[in-house]
């Protein structure tokens, strides 16, 4: 017999992998997270005090947003009075934006203050693009107009409220501090205190029962009861946890350049519908990059976790799960108020869509049906299992899908840890059940409730 130390090396055979997937995809997220904070900071078209001026607006506006009681907000619109009179300012135009922020902040807080102090204008020399300045003057004084009828004396009769208030809201897009005007013109109008009511009540319920659901769900499981159902890639080889990380790339980039199929789109429907026909339009594309072979590896929806059997299982653990949500974000929301200030930030497109009733129907197919489908797909279907293949550490998997999750939203770095919340929240739903079905019907309630909320409390 030979001895071993005599037998000629041979390297010992490695599992195929390419890792560079990885590096690949962290880069891009990284990039569009930063390239995203990057305009929200710095918005295009304006002048350095102007951008300031939107920045300070932008920082309490978030601050009142995860405010929960009305001493809070008061104390905000205080500080945010204080804040805004106290920017450099050296354009007309930017003077006159802030002195419209400051009729709303002031009358908000006070609906006896006087605003005659306050000379409005529609200059827009704070506005760098020529070709905007005169449809920007147009507006301003449009703008101007309404603040003046709303806030005025006398004040206008309630039937007239309702239309200043969609004015103002087509022209700023419900920005903050625009977006007071609704809590103002709804409590002129007698109906504030009812609809504040109503939803301090049901989100008091809606805690009480998520906390109970999740003390029920930790008591279970550390009973070993209610066990995790392995995610159908969770335990995929090396190869083949890379390659989903080439389909997320994929799907980044695929997605990144829906801006080219407006064109191709555009001529065949209304404006209103037209965001949402995009997306359809590349629905099937970004469908396709789940079954394309990549290094001999093939995948379909029902492979990567779309699985329909066991339906109303999956339904009820996504209410189980929506429900356990909402204190977990309402405890990130609390946290979230005592991050670094002037995080970037801003609301979600959706949220000035919301301000054309005729869009709502567009934004209901494309914020509760389309997203969901494709976010589960990529974020919890090739994200997170790939994550969970190539570490084997579901605390990796948990953390890092749901930071990528949170910081490719465009709301900004503000927004970040209630986001990743509801990522995390999808991706143990996922892993407690095995399905994307559950975590999808669990983000499209989500979703749902959110643009109700918002719809609810105008």
């Amino acid at each position: 017999m030979i001895p071993s130390w005599e037998l000629p090396y041979q390297r010992p055979k490695r599992e195929p992998a390419f890792p560079a997937a990885w590096l690949i995809l962290a880069a891009l997220i990284a990039f569009a997270a930063f390239g995203q904070n990057y305009e929200i900071s710095h918005p295009p078209g304006l002048t350095p005090d102007r951008a300031a001026l939107r920045a300070v607006a932008s920082e309490y506006g978030q601050k009142y947003d995860l405010a929960f009681n009305a001493i809070q907000k008061q104390k905000i619109i205080s500080e945010a009075i204080e804040k805004i009179s106290a920017v450099k300012l050296t354009t007309t135009g930017a003077q006159g934006s802030r002195n419209r922020m400051l009729i709303v902040l002031r009358k908000r807080l006070n609906p006896e203050a006087k605003i005659d102090d306050l000379r409005l204008n529609a200059a827009t020399d704070d506005i760098t693009d020529p070709s905007l300045q005169a449809t920007a003057a147009q507006q301003r004084t449009k703008l101007n107009e309404a603040l003046q009828k709303l806030y005025g004396s006398p004040r206008p009769p309630p039937n007239q409220i309702k239309t200043l208030q969609q004015t103002i809201s087509e022209i700023t897009g419900d920005d903050w501090p625009y977006s007071l005007v609704h809590e103002q013109t709804a409590k002129s109008a007698g109906t504030n205190l009812m609809k504040l009511t109503f939803m301090g009540v049901a989100f008091a319920v809606a805690l009480l029962i998520g906390v109970v659901f999740i003390i029920a769900y930790l008591i279970i499981r550390a009973n070993g009861f209610w066990i995790p159902k392995s995610p159908p890639q969770g335990g995929a080889s090396k190869i083949e946890a890379d390659t989903l990380a080439l389909r997320m790339v994929l799907y980044l980039l695929v997605f990144g350049s829906g801006s080219l199929v407006v064109p191709i789109i555009q001529p065949f429907v209304s404006d209103t519908w037209l965001e949402t026909a995009v997306a359809l339009f590349m629905l099937p594309i970004l469908i396709a990059i789940i079954h394309v072979p990549i290094f001999g590896s093939r995948l379909s929806l029902r492979a990567i976790g779309y699985r329909w059997n066991n339906f109303w299982i999956n339904v009820g653990s996504a209410v189980y799960a929506y429900f356990a949500t909402i204190p977990v974000v309402f405890a990130l929301v609390l946290i979230s108020q005592n991050f670094p200030k002037n995080l970037p930030s801003r609301d979600h497109p959706i949220t000035q869509e919301l301000t054309d009733p005729s869009r709502i129907p567009a934004v209901l197919v494309s914020a509760v049906l389309i997203a969901p489908f494709l976010e589960e797909l990529f974020f919890r279907g090739c994200l997170f299992q790939g994550i969970l293949a190539r570490t084997r550490q579901p605390a990796v998997a948990f953390f890092l899908s749901s930071l990528a999750f949170a910081s490719l939203h465009p709301q900004g770095a503000a927004a970040w840890l209630p986001l990743a919340g509801v990522g995390f929240m999808c991706a143990l739903v996922f892993w407690q059940t095995g399905s994307l079905a559950a975590s999808l019907i669990l983000h499209a309630l989500w979703n749902f409730t959110l643009i109700m909320v918002e719809l609810v409390g105008r």
